[in-house]
């Protein structure tokens, strides 16, 4: 070798072996939120869980809907998140909006996983609901299935 020449460059295999490995472990992580098989079951629970709603907004008990309510119309809104960290073990959460014939209330719907064991989901009901401070009046529905 002539002392002017470059030294023919070694890649470092240990750079490469470490960028293999987190992205070998990394992958697996993001796979269960990536999976389309489990993106379209959350989406029909969580349509589910909209309709128990709805079905439950149509004709509720007097204490949780404030009493100007007239009669409900509509959920509106679209899509889901899963909760920063698991409140109750709910799985998903779907904010929406109820109008009323009078005015509107935002709308929190927790949605848990069905029981894997089962074969099918089931009828899906409004296992309890809770009413925000007065001001919003908003309300937070815990669904699951029967």
């Amino acid at each position: 070798m002539e002392a002017n020449e470059p030294r023919p460059r070694r890649r470092n295999w240990t750079w490469l072996l470490v960028i293999g490995l987190a992205i070998l472990l990394g992958v697996p992580t993001m796979l269960p939120q990536l999976n389309p098989f489990r993106i379209g079951k959350e989406r029909r629970w969580v349509a589910a869980a909209q309709i128990a709603v709805e079905e439950y907004l149509r004709d509720p008990p007097r204490d949780v809907v404030r009493p100007a309510v007239r009669s409900f119309q509509r959920l509106s809104g679209n899509g889901y998140d899963y909760p920063v960290w698991n409140i109750n073990e709910a799985h998903l959460i779907a904010l929406r909006t109820a109008h009323f014939s009078d005015g509107t209330i935002p709308i929190r719907i927790y949605v848990w996983e069905p029981d894997p064991a089962r074969t099918s989901d089931g009828p899906w009901a409004v296992e309890r609901v809770e009413k925000g401070p007065p001001p919003v009046e908003d309300l937070t529905f815990y669904v699951r299935t029967k």
